[in-house]
Formats: structure tokens, C-alpha cells, sequence
């Protein structure tokens, strides 16, 4: 049969497969599917077509709107409504608010120019009749007298609405061709590893895209049973999304990402590990789209449901797919490995199904490079031609070349895979930088807060951002008793600090309850409306409640400042930055309040100059004395000069094994300052040289090395013992982790940081003007232009007018936000040759149990891509028993552990930590 109308579908599967059909379970049951065969269903739409002819006003090929709360009505009454010649648009969950309620159902009684409405009437017992829709209980439709008529609608026409979800504003309606349905079910069974016999699975409202073409248009097409469940029944209890899976043997489905968390949970636990007994061996794919799905969560997953359950490795499709798409349209049938295999934190999209192409355009519409990202664009006959009575959004919606423009931001990697980043509308502007809102509610999730919902966070604008720069604002559901002030409080202060680990900005937290975060079909929550909703006060009772409940826990646990030296720095802290009153007390670390490395520097330059002190603060005591009480004791009973001591404790809390941090080659630990403050779950130490604060430097390697391993032993008497060497650190971090081995001891993690074994080239015969040049371009002082420019031209300049010569072209903000002189860089110079003179005395030799290396892109001076820079690096394979794993990363040498990439670096530094039993 040639298939020109859906109806068509539904015909073919009647005759070609009369025993097949479609089980239906009711609400609250699992125990029995209602059956319908896929020639009574034809039936009975054959049938309720004469009922809606006699409709008073009814008119072919006008559209009916379907308002029902269950698969059995979608179903039943989308076939009549095709059958009858009319188009049939399925109406979306209403608004819980009234007055939004009332506004929706206005404008689709506009936007769809008047439509019928088939429902039933309990669905409509409480709301406003203000709408103007004309409503038609389907229990009181009359009998029609008239012969069917099959629906003869070209194949150009349109088949069936679809509206958004409205989350950018009010919804709007997709028109899907018949021609469009048709070439995207072909394209997805082409592209999909389904059993063409065995059933599909859907348990989400058919009001969705995805349910409508991935299961039920799908499954017609492939000619196999579709069994549907409702929605509240599997969110309830995902192990019986499981069970029924193994019940009908179904091969395909489809699941959000947050089932795919619940189903990790669940198969991970102990009771559900031992009580699910389940044979998975039937099923080839759960397609997952509508949000990012991490690798992690992809792996665990589906290595659980292949060693445990017998399904394939691969079962975990996802895919990117959108209503004017038709639904999925890009698939990856090869995660996780492919993923694992480039160092992916969330599982690619794959690539196209027959009948469509995407590319990746720039801002000037200027195709991007692989890697680089890009505005994604689509075309073929999948892809819809416009919005239904809305010309100027169909039309803003296409490039002039025809290009469907998806207002998402992505990649292609070199394997022509799409990556996705987030949405162009998305974005969030902070002292003109932009962040993707994504990328925030990441940040906060991946940090596992006590308190906070897993899969609850949203961040948003907050409506209440004025001129150019705009707040964070960040919703969460609650984990703990409403009124507990204290667990309120300690959620809030790790939220704060990851977003001002990201932006440098503090943001607003609210927590609400589950029933206020109005979600989609999958689970997504419109940020949009979010922001809306906080303008109009409609979550004024739960701010008000929340700020009623920090400040009772802030009243109750604050210290205030009752010295003189507390109360000074307790000034010069809020002249730094913006910080309520009861935030700063004094047993608070400093960190803890969103103190960045160079914040920590203009707070000590500020305390210099308001004691008048005769000598510096050494950096070593701002940072051994995390607290206002415990930096002001230093300050008033031992002065501001300490004994050298070579260990920075970054990060004192948390049960898992320390991790330990080797300066580069400037010799200072505030380097890691950034990245320390990432870690929760583990202490974090540096190691820094002596000199910085004028100490006697090292006078060989090997003082160097015996110094670090005791403070090491002091700090932390037995392994297992992790350590990463950054620069230059790497090699002091293998020869400690050598030295601990020889003596008995476990490393369990060692790591360089973009460091060869051995010096290279130029490196090897770098000299103090050149320690001078490069320590100012790290601390970004001059540009790389000015670093190549000053290396030959220090060369015949004695140290002062060489570091004059520096200071005077140098950018005089950043000299004065580092609190530097001419002086001070002297000495830091100073400490960088004497490390160098002793690095130059040893070679690397022997090996060590095991090595992790992480590279970005090298210095200049290395005069090689970041290609051949692995090349060079796998010299490390000489030094380790077991084989190194080398991790790609972003960045550059100078900024790897900066603002803009050390979040990326500290990910893959825990996973590699994780895959080491770290």
C-alpha cells in the first residue's frame, strides 16, 4: 500500500497485521492493559466519525482540539478526528494558576481560530467558561447516520498540531504534514536498532511529540503491538517501567532524563538490586531526549541493565529532537563508548536520520570549524514549514537560505557528531561576560548539596536585574523539613559558593516546593515562566518564609567581631566585596563567603596598609588562617612572620583521601587556590617552596623532596596518598610519590599537570630574565606579544632594569589587584631560578605504580601543537608499571586552573581520581 495519509498507516497495519493493537493501562493499574486491535481501533474511529459530523457548526478540515487526561481517549478520539477530515491538535496540561489558565485558553482559542473541543466534562468542572471554547463532551456525541468517508488529504497537508510547551512564551502550534510524518518515521527506523516484531513502550501523554511519533506513529509503521502506560504510574515507580518492559518484551522506548537518575537510584539500591529479577534481553533502545544526559549517569546505567539484565551495552540512545523535527531526529546509538572515548561529561546527539542535515553557523552565519561552537540549523523533509496562524514567528524561525534555526548552541566534533551546549535564549549576562544558565544549574547539581533535590535546580534571571549586568536567580526543591533553619542555610551557603565559583557573583536562592515548579511532558521546567511568576509575587509567601528562617539561623549562630584587629578585617572585607551583615562572622571561613585568590590578595595588601605594619603579611599566613578570628589571633599574638612550613591547606574538610598539590614553577600554592575551593568531599593541600617569603631556598632536589614527603607524613601519616604536580611540580610529584613507594607506602593517584619528564628545547637553558619575562605573562601582566618581544630584549639587563623594564610596560590594574612591586617580583624571580638551578641537578629515572597525564594546549616556548605535545608526553609511558592514561583538557598552559577552565579541568580531574578508586 502507498502511503499518502496517516489513515493509511493505521489501514495497512489493520489488514497486514490483524492480531497486533495497542494495550492500554488504565490509571493506577499495572495488573491488565485494556486491548485493541489495530482493526477495531479503525473501527471505532470509523464509527465516532459520523458522531463529530453531527456536531452543530462542525466543518471538515477545520481543527479539533483534544483536552483528555488518558492514553485510551488520545488515542480513540485522535483516529476519529483523522478519519472525520478534520486536524486534530492535542491540547497540552493547563496552567495550574487561574489567571495563566484562563490567558492559555484564550489564545488557543484564538491561535487555532475558533476549534472544537472534545473532552469530558469532569476535566472542565472547576474552570472559568470566560474562554469562549466550544466544549463537547465526548459521553453525549449523537449518533451519526451517514457513511464514513476516509480522509483523502493530500500528502502536503497537514496531519496533526502539536503545541509547544509554551516556555518562551505563549505556545505555539506545529503543523506536521503527512509527508513530514512519513519521512521521519522512515528516517528513525532506519536509524533506531529496533525488533521489528517485538513492542514499544510509551508512557508519556500523547499530547508530546515524542510519544506521537517515536511510539505510537512508530509502532504503526513497523506493524508491532505499542503498549501505553500513564505517565504518574512509572514516575511513581520506576522499576515497573522494568518490569514492564520483560512483561511484553518490548524492544523500544522512550525515557527523560530524570527517569533514567531514578532508574540508576533504584537499580543501585539493595532492596530493588535484590527484588528486581528481570530479563532485558528483548530490548534494543531507550531513546532519552529533552535534556542533557551525563556520561557518568549513561555509563552506571547501562552497565547495570547489560551485566545485570541482559540488555545490550548500547541500550541508552540519546538524542536531540524538538516537535518541528517531528521528535528524535539526531540519534547516538554508540553511547557510552563513543563518549568515553572523547572525554565527554554529557552523551553527544549522534547524527542525522535520513531526510535531514544540520550544520553549525557563527553569529555572521559563517559555518564553524569542528569543535568550535555554533548556532545549530537543520533542513529536510522532517522539518516543519512554518507555524500555524503565526506568520512572523515562522518567519524569524528560517535563515534566508531556508535553514531551520533551533535557538540551540552546539558542536560538531571531528566525527561530524553533534554536541549540545544549550539554548541561544538561554544565556545570562554578568559584567558583560555570558554564562549559559545550563551550565549554572550543572555547577550546583554535580555538587551533590545536602538538602537539595537531585534534578530540582533551575537558575533563571531574575526578573528584579537592572542595566546591563543581571542576578542569578536559583530555585531548588528541598530535601529537608521546611523549618529547619539550619540545613535552609547551609543549602543556601554551598549554592552561593558554586555559583560564585562560576560568575564571581552572588545569587539569589529560593527553595520551593515540588507543586510550584510547573514541569512538561519530560520533566523540564520553563525558566521563563519561573521568572514571570517571581515578578508577579507568586512566590512572595515562600521568600518571605525564607528569609524569616537565615535570619533566625544567622542571629542565632553569628559571632560578631570583638576586637579591634576582627572589626578591621571584618571592614576591609565588605570593602571588597558586596556581603549581609550576619554573613561575616568571625569562625566563617573566608572561602565559604566566595573569597577568590586575587580578593585574598587585595585583603591582605588593605590589612598591610591599615596596621601600618613594617613588614609584609606573608601570603602563607592569609591563607594557613581561613578565618576572620583565627587570621586576627596571628595577627595580634605571633606577628605577620611565620616559620616556613611548605604545606597550604586549601580545603580541610571531608572523609575522602586527601588530595595533595605541587606548586609550579613560581613556586606558590595560590595557583590551586580555585580549584581547592571545587572540592567538598576531600582535603585539599599545597605545597609551596621556600623563598617566597625571603626563607633559605632548596640547595639540591633531593632537600626538596625529603622537606615535602615528611610535611607530607606529618599532614597525613599513611595512604593511600594522591598527588598531581602542576608544571613544573610534576616531576617533585613523582619523585614523592617514588619516595613513598620505596618506603612502603600506597599511591594511589599520581598526575602531572602539562609537564614533560624532562626540560625541552629553550626550557632547558632559561635563564633569570626569562624566569622574569614568563612569570609575568602567567600572572598576566604583559601579553604574549610582550613575553616573545621581552625574551631576547632582558637578556643583557641586569635584574633591577630588567624588572623595571617589566613594571613599566606592565598592566598597572593588575599590578596593583596582585599587590605587587618591584620589589616583590624581584624575589618571586628569585625563587623561580633557584627552583629551576635545582630541577637541573636531577633527572628522572626509575618508575612509579601508576600515572595519570593531563595536557591543554603548551607554551609558545615548546614550539609544537597541542598534536605533537602528547606525542612528547607519552615519554611518561618510561616511567610506570601499568600503563599512563592521558586526559585531554581545555585551556591553555598559563590559564589551565583559571576562571574560565578550571571547573572543566577539576570534572575530569575527579573522574580520573574516581577511575583510580580516589
Amino acid at each position: 500500500m502507498t502511503l499518502q495519509n496517516i489513515t493509511d498507516l493505521l489501514a495497512r497495519a489493520a489488514e497486514a497485521r490483524g492480531d497486533r493493537g495497542v494495550a492500554v493501562y488504565s490509571r493506577g493499574n499495572l495488573n491488565e492493559p485494556r486491548w485493541l486491535q489495530y482493526g477495531k481501533l479503525r473501527e471505532i474511529a470509523c464509527a465516532n466519525s459520523l458522531r463529530l459530523r453531527s456536531i452543530p457548526g462542525f466543518k471538515k478540515g477545520s481543527v479539533i482540539l483534544l483536552h483528555f487526561d488518558n492514553h485510551w481517549d488520545h488515542l480513540i478520539w485522535l483516529w476519529s478526528t483523522l478519519y472525520v477530515g478534520c486536524i486534530p491538535a492535542f491540547s497540552t496540561s493547563l496552567p495550574n494558576i487561574p489567571s495563566h489558565r484562563d490567558k492559555h485558553l484564550v489564545h488557543l482559542r484564538n491561535l487555532l481560530q475558533d476549534p472544537i473541543c472534545l473532552t469530558r466534562s469532569i476535566l472542565w468542572d472547576n474552570i472559568s467558561p470566560d474562554h469562549g471554547l466550544r466544549m463537547i463532551d465526548v459521553e453525549h456525541l449523537k449518533s451519526g447516520a451517514d457513511a464514513p468517508q476516509e480522509a483523502t488529504d493530500a500528502a502536503s497537508k497537514t496531519a496533526v498540531l502539536m503545541l509547544t510547551s509554551g516556555s518562551t512564551g505563549q505556545a505555539k502550534a506545529v503543523p506536521l504534514t503527512h509527508h513530514q510524518i512519513f519521512a521521519s518515521i522512515t528516517g528513525k527506523s532506519a536509524a533506531l536498532p529496533m525488533d521489528g516484531s517485538s513492542p514499544l513502550l510509551n508512557w508519556i501523554r500523547l499530547d508530546h511529540v515524542a510519544s506521537l511519533l517515536e511510539i505510537h506513529l512508530h509502532g504503526l509503521y513497523l506493524g508491532v503491538d505499542q503498549i501505553h502506560v500513564e505517565p504518574e504510574d512509572i514516575v511513581a515507580n520506576p522499576p515497573d517501567f522494568l518490569r514492564l518492559i520483560q512483561k511484553h518484551r518490548v524492544s523500544g522506548t522512550f525515557a527523560p532524563n530524570f527517569l533514567l537518575v531514578e532508574l540508576q537510584r533504584c537499580l543501585e539500591s539493595k532492596q530493588n538490586s535484590v527484588d528486581l529479577i528481570l530479563d532485558l534481553s528483548c530490548l534494543r533502545c531507550i531513546v532519552s531526549g529533552g535534556e542533557a544526559n551525563p556520561i557518568e549517569l549513561c555509563t552506571r546505567l547501562s552497565g547495570l541493565l547489560f551485566e545485570k539484565y541482559g540488555a545490550p551495552p548500547n541500550v541508552l540512545v540519546p538524542g536531540f529532537g524538538m516537535t518541528e523535527t517531528c521528535a528524535g531526529s539526531i540519534y547516538n546509538t554508540d553511547c557510552p563508548n563513543y563518549d568515553m572515548s572523547q572525554g565527554y561529561e554529557s552523551a553527544c546527539l549522534g547524527v542525522c536520520v535520513p531526510g535531514m542535515q544540520m550544520r553549525i553557523n557563527d553569529d555572521s552565519r559563517k559555518p564553524v570549524k569542528p569543535g568550535e561552537i555554533g548556532s545549530i540549523e537543520l533542513r529536510g523533509p522532517v522539518i516543519f514549514s512554518g507555524y500555524w496562524n503565526n506568520a512572523s514567528a515562522a518567519a524569524e524561525a528560517f535563515t534566508e537560505d531556508g535553514w531551520f534555526k533551533t535557538g540551540d548552541l552546539g558542536f560538531l566534533d571531528k566525527a561530524g557528531r553533534l554536541q549540545l551546549v544549550g539554548r541561544t535564549k538561554e544565556m545570562i549576562n554578568i559584567n558583560g561576560v555570558k554564562y549559559l544558565l545550563q551550565d549554572l544549574d550543572t555547577a550546583i547539581e554535580e555538587a551533590h548539596i545536602s538538602g537539595v533535590t537531585p534534578e530540582s535546580v533551575v537558575c533563571f534571571v531574575h526578573p528584579a536585574s537592572i542595566g546591563a549586568t543581571e542576578e542569578v536567580c536559583v530555585v531548588y526543591v528541598p530535601e529537608y523539613v521546611w523549618d529547619d533553619a539550619t540545613a535552609r542555610h547551609d543549602a543556601m551557603a554551598a549554592i552561593n559558593q558554586r555559583v560564585l565559583l562560576a560568575t564571581r557573583t552572588r545569587p539569589h536562592v529560593l527553595p520551593l516546593p515540588w507543586h510550584l515548579l510547573e514541569r512538561t511532558t519530560l520533566g523540564k521546567v520553563s525558566r521563563t515562566n519561573l521568572s514571570i511568576a517571581t515578578e508577579k509575587g507568586q512566590y512572595s509567601a515562600q521568600e518571605k518564609e525564607n528569609t524569616r528562617l537565615i535570619e533566625e539561623y544567622q542571629t542565632r549562630s553569628f559571632s560578631p567581631a570583638n576586637s579591634n584587629t576582627e572589626r578591621t578585617i571584618v571592614q576591609e572585607l565588605r570593602s571588597i566585596f558586596e556581603i549581609p551583615g550576619k554573613a561575616v562572622g568571625v569562625n566563617r571561613p573566608l572561602f565559604e563567603m566566595g573569597l577568590t585568590s586575587i580578593q585574598l590578595i587585595q585583603l591582605k595588601s588593605r590589612l598591610e596598609a591599615r596596621f601600618h605594619l613594617p613588614q609584609e603579611i606573608p601570603m602563607m599566613t592569609m591563607m594557613a588562617h581561613p578565618t576572620i578570628y583565627s587570621l586576627a589571633q596571628i595577627l595580634d599574638t605571633q606577628g605577620a612572620k611565620p616559620k616556613y612550613t611548605p604545606v597550604v591547606t586549601l580545603q580541610a574538610n571531608g572523609s575522602e583521601t586527601p588530595l595533595w598539590l605541587v606548586h609550579p614553577g613560581t613556586g606558590e600554592a595560590l595557583v590551586f587556590y580555585e580549584l581547592a575551593r571545587f572540592f567538598t568531599d576531600r582535603p585539599v593541600y599545597a605545597l609551596r617552596a621556600p623563598g617566597l617569603e625571603k626563607e633559605p631556598h632548596f640547595a639540591t632536589f633531593e632537600d626538596c623532596i625529603r622537606t615535602y614527603c615528611n610535611s607530607i607524613k606529618e599532614h597525613q601519616p599513611h595512604g593511600p596518598y594522591a598527588l598531581a604536580g602542576y608544571s613544573y611540580g610534576a616531576v617533585p610529584a613523582f619523585a614523592i610519590a617514588k619516595t613513598l613507594e620505596q618506603e612502603g607506602d600506597e599511591v594511589r593517584f599520581l598526575a602531572s599537570l602539562n609537564r614533560l619528564p624532562y626540560s625541552y628545547g629553550r626550557m632547558r637553558t632559561v635563564g633569570w630574565s626569562g624566569c622574569l619575562a614568563h612569570l609575568a605573562f602567567f600572572s598576566e601582566l604583559i601579553s604574549e606579544e610582550q613575553l616573545n618581544r621581552f625574551l631576547p630584549e632582558l637578556l643583557d639587563l641586569s635584574k633591577e632594569e630588567a624588572v623595571q623594564r617589566v613594571v613599566a610596560v606592565a598592566d598597572p590594574g593588575r599590578m596593583a589587584e596582585m599587590a605587587l612591586s618591584a620589589e616583590k617580583l624581584l624575589n618571586w624571580v628569585d625563587v623561580m631560578v633557584a627552583l629551576q638551578m635545582i630541577l637541573r641537578q636531577y633527572a628522572v629515572s626509575g618508575t612509579v605504580k601508576q600515572m595519570d597525564v593531563f595536557y591543554c594546549h603548551p607554551l609558545a616556548i615548546m614550539e609544537c601543537d597541542k598534536d605533537e605535545w602528547l606525542e612528547r608526553l607519552r615519554k611518561w609511558d618510561e616511567y610506570s608499571h601499568e600503563e599512563v592514561r592521558y586526559h585531554e583538557v581545555d585551556g591553555y598552559h598559563q590559564n589551565l586552573l583559571g576562571p574560565k577552565y578550571v571547573r572543566g579541568f577539576h570534572r575530569s580531574l575527579c573522574k580520573a581520581m574516581a577511575r583510580r578508586g580516589v
